[in-house]
């Protein structure tokens, strides 16, 4: 397993792989900013999770029972308006 840690969008994995757990965290951000994981190597694609923030000060943890599967590769599109957001992935 590895790990990889955001604060702009990019990429997690650039091919095939499971996602193991994410960890998103925010601090000042704009109540309605968010991030999406996206089974592609770009932010082109659709979604395959949304996390959207409620709160400016927030922790958004998801650990799925077994790792998510992305067939193309694992990206994370962070969009925020202010603060930061800080995405923890881990995966194989």
């Amino acid at each position: 397993m590895a790990q990889k840690v955001l604060t702009a969008s990019g990429q997690i994995k650039g091919g095939e792989g499971n996602l193991m757990a994410l960890c998103m965290t925010a601090d000042g951000v704009t109540s309605g900013n968010k991030v999406e994981i996206i089974d592609s190597t770009s932010a082109t694609g659709t979604a395959e999770l949304t996390f959207v923030f409620g709160n400016t000060d927030d922790v958004i943890p998801f650990y799925p029972c077994v790792g998510m599967h992305f067939d193309d590769g694992i990206y994370c599109k962070i969009t925020k308006t202010t603060g930061t957001l800080t995405v923890s992935a881990v995966y194989d």
